[in-house]
This record gives structure tokens, C-alpha cells and sequence, in this order.
């Protein structure tokens, strides 16, 4: 079983992952949909066996910018924040080595935050998305349209791990296919995609 390191970066997301919940529970916060997006982000990876044992060793800042001395300078901000942070989560026993989360094959978990230990379940389902995104685009959609009802912020690797795939395996058809990076382009439901729908 591999080990990884559980930066900050992923707690922070797993508590919070959801944009539009107005109280979220531990099963919404464990949802292996959720923890994969966060594992993906932390990675880089698209997909990832969770299956493993993460263990919280510091806060990771990150800031994402083409201009070098922009990202040099939210290096200089991300250490000072990093630096702020760890010394706020000590205070509620977020320490390094401290926090751990093991997530085993047969969709059982074990967190544990010092002395204290919670067990419980994790559950995903690849072909939610998809279908909805494919019930969303009967009617033809922009990009961003479909980036908001996933709840996932408006960046190429989204388009990657979300609507290409659909695109590749044509569920998905452009409108302007001629011209894929049109600013008109929209994405529709095809002939396939729909039967696909009628099978779920």
C-alpha cells in the first residue's frame, strides 16, 4: 500500500469541497468524488487509486500564475501564509504527523486527529457526472454552463477531465466544430449520448 502526504491543500478542500451546501455532513465531506477532486488537484493526476493511508504533514499554499514574477512573489506570500496557518491548526490539533486518513479498497475509511478516531464509509460513481452533464446538454451549453452545474472553477484541466472525455467517446458534439476554440462554441448532447442516457 503506498504512502503519500496529505498537505493542507487537501484538508482544507475536503472541508471545503462544496460550494452551494449550506451545512455539510461527514458523509458529503467523505465522498470519494470529493476526495478524488482533491487528490487530483493535490497530484496533478486525473485518476488515482485512493486506496491508502495520507498523512498530514503541513500546510501547501500554492498560487497559480504564467507571469514569473507573480509566482515569485505568491511563493513569498504562500510561505508567510503557510507559516500562519500551521500555527492555527496546532491550535485545534492539526499537527504534522498528527492527522491521518486511511481509505481501504472496500470503501471504508479511518480518520484519525490525535488520540481521536472516526471510521465510516466512502462511496463514487463515476457516471453521475456524466450523466449529468449529458441531461444538461439536451440543449446545447457553453463551457463555463457546464463548469457551474459541476461546481468546478473554469480551467483547462477541468475541460480535460470533464468534457473532453465525453467529446473523445462522442457523447458530446461541438456546435462550431469547425472551430473549437470559437468564444460561440457550445457542447450538445449527441445521437449516442442519449441512448446512453436511456440506459441509466
Amino acid at each position: 500500500m503506498k504512502k503519500y502526504v496529505l498537505s493542507l491543500a487537501v484538508v482544507s478542500a475536503l472541508l471545503l469541497v462544496t460550494t452551494d451546501v449550506q451545512a455539510q455532513s461527514w458523509k458529503d465531506l467523505f465522498n470519494k468524488d470529493n476526495i478524488e477532486k482533491v487528490v487530483n488537484a493535490v497530484t496533478g493526476n486525473q485518476t488515482i487509486d485512493m486506496t491508502g493511508t495520507w498523512t498530514y504533514s503541513g500546510s501547501a499554499i500554492e498560487f497559480e500564475s504564467d507571469n514569473l514574477l507573480q509566482k515569485a512573489g505568491g511563493a513569498a506570500a504562500a510561505a508567510v501564509a503557510e507559516k500562519k496557518l500551521d500555527e492555527q491548526l496546532a491550535k485545534v490539533g492539526i499537527k504534522d504527523g498528527q492527522v491521518s486518513f486511511t481509505f481501504n479498497a472496500d470503501s471504508t475509511f479511518t480518520s484519525t486527529v490525535g488520540k481521536r478516531t472516526m471510521t465510516g464509509t466512502y462511496s463514487y460513481d463515476a457516471t453521475d457526472k456524466v450523466v449529468s452533464i449529458l441531461r444538461f446538454c439536451k440543449e446545447a451549453k457553453f463551457r463555463k454552463e457546464i463548469f457551474e452545474l459541476l461546481g468546478v472553477t473554469y480551467q483547462f484541466k477541468n475541460f480535460k477531465a470533464f468534457i473532453e472525455p465525453l467529446l473523445q467517446h462522442d457523447y458530446l458534439e461541438l456546435t462550431v466544430p469547425d472551430k473549437p476554440t470559437s468564444p460561440k462554441q457550445q457542447y450538445r448532447t449527441t445521437k449516442k449520448g442519449l441512448l446512453f442516457l436511456e440506459t441509466v
